[in-house]
């Protein structure tokens, strides 16, 4: 074989990472790899034969001619032929990789979430019982009962309805055999397979009522049931969902009677359902003392109502031969025939009395005759004291409670009776007073409102006076273009106060400090006289120009503002807007823009005097008049000050002049004479003299 000249290329065409990957994966690789690497060996051997053509060793003897003529053609074929090769090689190789494997993720992009992106595949249309199947599964899978919520609340009222159902029909269904049998079986049977489904659907959700954790609600489903299945309560719960009605197909449970339903009382086990309904009503209702006393009165009659069904089953297990005065009559007469006690509602009225009698310690009780009726006796004497002494304190509790403010309110009323009476106070003053104490109480306004709000913190304050005085502050046209935050900061300042008939809120003369809001009542703008100049009704205002231009001694007031009945009012201090206005600073600007409108606006003539003018309209321009006339008072006050201040320079300079012009008659005794004080009229002389001077 003719030799084939050397080419020169850089590198040999070669399949070192093929190889490689597949010597590596060989011990981790199916048989389909396997298979490929095979094909690749045997492929190998021919490559490597094509390689040496195209690049010859290194080794080859020396003088060896190479003849470019007729073979560059040839071996541009066979390079051309190998590199054909060895494409198609990778090709066939490619195409089984990607049949028989897929590329494995690298796990360094895995941990840095680098890794390649998933192939999105679209769903398959499912059709409308899926989609709705599929959205219950994943609603229950993620489902948490927030235990502040009206839902949990709700859930509880449901399960206490079925806790307290159990409370009172078990121990009638013990005592009374007749109401476990025939048709009031059959009632009592659906009710109770109503009351276990409710128990077991409780039981599940117990597993998922979230709780709080460094403030937040933890909704993880995992921590919500280990914490629920590391309780006691899941226990008690996990027995008292026992269906009981399968004992009644147990013969052991036919007789005695009262054995089957008997076994229902575990189902009392989940009485803390109704402790939690109780303090969640206690804290949601609007009237808690009425709910306590409704509490109160019917644990009373819930132990009242058992006590009776324990004398009746007592009674029934003595029998009726041995059966003494003490118990229940006998319901037979002595021919063997019912009497009137043998009715069933008779039983339980009879039983219910005797019940009563004894646990409130009132009436007259038959005399035991045996040991055990002493003990039963003695026992249920110990039960009803401690009974009716609960209840007599919790009674007296509740009625203390309601008349609380009343006490309070009334113990003010009598200390102040009682300082009017030490100072010799005028009758006319007293009554004045105790009138307005009167007002005050019926207006319900017997209490603080910062004693009530002090122990909220300071967002709920905020709301809270927000929901109370922001609309009334809206009213107020000097604040109507003021952002919320710095209303809210005002909110938070109005203090609510009460004048009495023929009070005045303010008069002329008085330093105004503070504006006012009318809340409810009427109030009169009157002159020094007394007569009526304008009226002011709920949600009028007077004095808000006030707070922005008093001074350190003050705004004079220069008109009377008189309350005509009991009138509740707003006051806005001007401490208050300037501590708030510290909070607020560009809030400034826009308070004092609107007032300088506000008074530009009522400082236009009116077009026609002569025109009527209604009350409101002559209410509100006489109001703004008030404060104009206040303002036009102060700026007068600082013009007064500004001329006592230009005049006592003025008298200063003149001193100055005179002190000079001794000083020039004593250095020029003979050539200036000691004029007198320049003024203004001697402008005119004094000119003619320097020009004579001049010339001379």
């Amino acid at each position: 074989m003719d030799r084939i000249p050397s080419v020169s290329v850089t590198e040999p065409v070669s399949l070192p990472t093929i190889e490689e990957k597949g010597a590596t994966d060989e011990p981790k690789k199916p048989f389909r790899d396997v298979w490929v690497r095979a094909v690749i060996k045997a492929n190998k051997s021919a490559l490597d034969q094509k390689m040496l053509r195209v690049h010859p060793t290194s080794d080859a003897p020396n003088g060896v001619g190479h003849s470019w003529g007729d073979e560059n053609s040839r071996m541009g074929a066979n390079s051309a032929q190998s590199m054909a090769s060895v494409a198609q090689t990778i090709t066939f190789i490619g195409r089984i990789s990607r049949r028989t494997g897929k590329k494995e993720p690298d796990e360094f992009l895995q941990r840095l979430n680098f890794g390649a992106p998933v192939e999105s595949k679209e769903p398959k249309p499912m059709s409308t019982k899926m989609r709705g199947w599929n959205w219950v599964v994943n609603f229950l899978s993620s489902f948490v009962f927030d235990p502040f919520s009206d839902m949990y609340y709700y859930w509880l009222s449901l399960i206490s309805m079925a806790v307290l159902y159990n409370f009172i029909i078990i121990p009638v269904r013990i005592a009374l055999e007749e109401l476990d049998q025939d048709v009031y079986f059959q009632l009592w049977l659906c009710l109770d397979i109503i009351a276990d489904i409710l128990y077991v659907l409780d039981f599940l959700a117990s597993f998922r009522i979230g709780f709080l954790q460094r403030g937040l609600l933890v909704k993880d489903t995992g921590a919500l049931s280990r914490k629920y299945m590391k309780s006691a309560i899941f226990f008690l719960d996990a027995v008292n969902i026992i269906p009981t009605q399968v004992v009644y197909l147990i013969p052991f449970f036919n007789n005695p009677s009262w054995a089957a339903p008997a076994v229902r009382m575990i189902k009392l086990l989940r009485i803390h359902r109704v402790v939690k309904f109780n303090d969640r009503t206690e804290c949601r209702t609007n009237s808690p003392t009425a709910w306590r006393l409704s509490v109160l009165f019917f644990l009373m009659l819930l132990v009242m109502h058992w006590n009776a069904c324990l004398f009746f089953f007592i009674s029934v297990l003595v029998g009726e031969e041995h059966r003494s005065t003490f118990l229940y009559p006998r319901t037979l007469t002595d021919n063997n025939l019912p009497n009137a006690y043998s009715a069933t509602a008779m039983k339980y009225a009879y039983s219910l009395y005797w019940s009563t009698q004894t646990m409130t310690t009132i009436g007259e009780v038959n005399q035991p005759t045996t040991v055990m009726e002493y003990v039963y006796l003695t026992f249920i004497f110990l039960i009803g004291v401690m009974i009716f002494a609960s209840v007599v304190g919790s009674i007296g509790n509740i009625i203390t409670n309601l008349r609380a403010n009343r006490n309070v309110f009334q113990d003010r009323l009598d200390h102040l009776k009682e300082y009017m009476g030490y100072r010799n106070v005028g009758k006319d003053l007293q009554n004045r007073i105790i009138r307005w104490f009167d007002y005050l109480w019926a207006q319900n306004h017997t209490f603080e409102e910062e004693d009530v709000l002090k122990y909220l913190p300071d967002k709920l304050q905020a709301e809270m006076a927000i929901h109370v005085h922001l609309a009334t502050l809206k009213q107020v046209e000097l604040f109507q273009n003021c952002e919320s935050g710095f209303l809210i900061a005002l909110v938070l300042k109005l203090k609510h106060q009460v004048y009495s008939p023929g009070d005045f809120v303010c008069r002329k003369g008085d330093i105004g400090r503070e504006m006012f809001i009318v809340k409810q009542g009427m109030l009169q703008v009157t002159a020094d006289d007394g007569r009526a100049l304008a009226t002011l009704s709920d949600g009028s205002y007077f004095g808000e120009i006030s707070l922005l231009n008093v001074g350190k001694s003050g705004n004079r007031r220069t008109a009377n503002v008189r309350s005509v009945g009991y009138s509740d009012l707003f006051c806005l201090r001007k401490e208050d807007l300037l501590h708030a206005l510290n909070d607020y600073p560009e809030m400034r600007e826009v308070l004092k823009e609107a007032a300088r409108k506000k008074l530009a606006r009522d400082a236009k003539p009116s077009g026609n005097s002569t025109s009527p003018v209604s009350d409101s309209e002559r209410r509100i321009s006489f109001t703004n008049s008030v404060e104009l006339a206040d303002t036009l008072g102060k700026r007068l006050e600082d013009l007064e000050k500004l001329v006592l201040s230009l005049a006592g320079e003025l008298k200063s300079a003149n001193n100055n002049v005179m002190s000079l012009q001794r000083q020039i008659t004593r250095v020029f005794p003979k050539s200036v004479e000691p004029p007198a004080v320049v003024m203004a009229d001697d402008c005119s002389s004094s000119s003619e003299d320097d020009e004579h001077h001049s010339h001379s």
